[in-house]
Formats: structure tokens, C-alpha cells, sequence
């Protein structure tokens, strides 16, 4: 007799596994946003130092060679590519393991549901083409959790970038800079005037 209803498996597994999953990998976001912010934030800082350096080598290549530094330089650029190399491992392993985390718990469950199949055959009476495409749904839901948590990552991965573009965009140009200037040596002004005259 194979599964013909609703009714002969209980849903509420389904439901109690959501109830569980979605605040454990809701609070594994949280709790490692801060560290994987700082180790992006390291890295990006260390890419930045060495693509200007590469830059100022490139620009200043003919003093460098005329004054005999190639491999002085060569060195110092060496140790900040290393820099950024450790950096770069260390960022993308912490959040290769973020990843990871949802999908270890995921597959945990695919696990149970394997080793506890000759039980749930016999108590719920599951054919076993039924027994399939409930592990072939679980595997699609599995993949549609993966790429939602996947995408949460990378918004939360993007803090970084966006913070530099709203840093540029909101960062004063030279005309209002020499603007904001004046208005304070006009203010300066006016006010040792006024204090002139009331003297």
C-alpha cells in the first residue's frame, strides 16, 4: 500500500525543521557579520596598498632603476602581495564557512532522513518511488535555501564596496570645500570687526 494521502505523513517535521533553521541561520548572519566585515575591510585595504604601490612603481620605474632599487622595492612589494594574499585566504575561508554552516544542517537532515528510511517505510507505509520524491523535494528545497542564504552573503558582503561609493559621492568637491573656506574666514572676519567696534 503506498502513501495516499496528506494525512498518512504529518507535516508538522516540515514546519518544526523552518522553525529551527530559519533562526539558527538567521543568527549565524548576525553573529558573524562583524568579524567577516573587518577581514573584507583588511583585505580590501591590503589590495589597495599594493595596487598602489604597483602603480607608483610603474610611474617612478626609471628612478628605481636609475638609483639602483629594483630589488629593494621588489621586496617591500613582495611582503605587502603577501599581506594581501594571507588577508585574501583568511576572508574567503571565513566565508566559505558562513556558507557552509546552512548547508551542513541541511544536509544533517538529509542524513537522518536516509538513516531512519527503513523506519519511516514501516511506520508511515511509503512505497518507494514515494519515499523518492519526497528526498528529490527536500533536495530542491535544499537548493532554493542555499542560493536565498547565498544571495543574504553577498548583500552582506557588499557593505563594504558600499560604503567606499557612498564615501566618494558624499565626499566634498574642491569648490565647496574652498565655498565652506570663505563663509568661515568671512564669519572670522566679521566677528573681529564687531569686536573692534564694540571695543
Amino acid at each position: 500500500m503506498s502513501l495516499s494521502s496528506s494525512e498518512t505523513l504529518p507535516t508538522w517535521p516540515i514546519f518544526l525543521v523552518f522553525v529551527i533553521l530559519l533562526p539558527i541561520t538567521s543568527l549565524v548572519l548576525f553573529c558573524r557579520e562583524e568579524a567577516e566585515l573587518i577581514l573584507i575591510r583588511e583585505r580590501q585595504n591590503s589590495e589597495d596598498r599594493w595596487v598602489h604601490a604597483i602603480n607608483d612603481m610603474v610611474a617612478s620605474r626609471h628612478i628605481i632603476i636609475a638609483y639602483d632599487c629594483v630589488e629593494k622595492i621588489g621586496a617591500e612589494f613582495k611582503t605587502m602581495y603577501d599581506d594581501f594574499y594571507t588577508k585574501h585566504r583568511a576572508s574567503r575561508f571565513y566565508q566559505q564557512t558562513s556558507q557552509w554552516i546552512p548547508s551542513w544542517l541541511l544536509a544533517s537532515i538529509l542524513f537522518l532522513a536516509y538513516a531512519f528510511a527503513p523506519a519511516l517505510v514501516e511506520t508511515f507505509n511509503i512505497s518507494a518511488g514515494d519515499f523518492a520524491s519526497i528526498i528529490k523535494s527536500w533536495l530542491k528545497l535544499k537548493s532554493g535555501v542555499e542560493a536565498f542564504y547565498k544571495c543574504l552573503l553577498k548583500l552582506q558582503r557588499s557593505i563594504v564596496g558600499l560604503e567606499k561609493i557612498a564615501d566618494i559621492l558624499n565626499r566634498q568637491t574642491s569648490y565647496e570645500e574652498r565655498l565652506n573656506h570663505l563663509e568661515k574666514q568671512d564669519a572670522l572676519d566679521l566677528a573681529q570687526h564687531t569686536a573692534l567696534l564694540v571695543s
